[in-house]
């Protein structure tokens, strides 16, 4: 991430996706105290890479040790005994209150209004309790409460962004929920929560 972008161009690659080894728009580095934005790595990281003509596609979501939940410890020992413990990173909890989520979105995509068009909303969210929780502890209904709220508060920030729902990890037996991927492809559940299924 803090690579020359014009490489980029040599591999004639016009897009980026900035993931967690960056740092760049994750709530955690974003918003490290509430209610106190960072902005110096993103700024930077948008100028380089539009200065060299990549789009970039945004990866939002992991709170910050104060706006995330905590597991129960009923839902520690459940995980335990089941052979697959929690993630202890806060930023792999679900977020603790929906509205300072929807803040997050609305101020990261009201700044780079114009500079970002793409924003997906989680990684592999399909890592989440009762299996593995690697990724968010929340169920699929947290989930699903999460997109509607990135969408609502990311087009209200930017109408002509596009919301990606969350890629999904392969379907390892046991590890991650399987049907969630089917699940988010119904309109009964999905529809008008996202743009582009990812």
């Amino acid at each position: 991430y803090k690579f020359d972008t014009t490489i980029m161009n040599k591999l004639n690659a016009n897009i980026t996706r900035s993931w967690e080894e960056g740092n760049v728009f994750l709530w955690y580095k974003i918003e490290p105290e509430k209610g106190k934005f960072n902005w110096e790595h993103a700024d930077d990281y948008v100028e380089r890479c539009r200065k060299a003509g990549i789009e970039i596609l945004g990866v939002l979501g992991y709170p910050s040790r104060w706006a995330s939940q905590k597991p129960t410890e009923t839902e520690y020992k459940e995980a335990e005994k089941r052979g697959y413990p929690i993630d202890p990173r806060p930023a792999r909890w679900k977020p603790g209150s929906i509205e300072e989520w929807g803040n997050y979105v609305y101020q990261t995509v009201k700044r780079y209004k114009g500079k970002v068009k793409y924003w997906e909303i989680y990684n592999e969210v399909n890592f989440h309790l009762p299996y593995k929780a690697a990724t968010f502890t929340g169920s699929t209904e947290e989930y699903l409460e999460l997109l509607k709220e990135a969408y609502k508060q990311a087009k209200r920030a930017d109408p002509d962004c596009k919301i990606l729902v969350s890629g999904f990890a392969p379907p390892y037996d046991k590890v991650v929920d399987k049907e969630m991927a089917l699940l988010l492809t119904k309109p009964e559940y999905s529809e008008g929560y996202y743009d582009i299924y990812n």
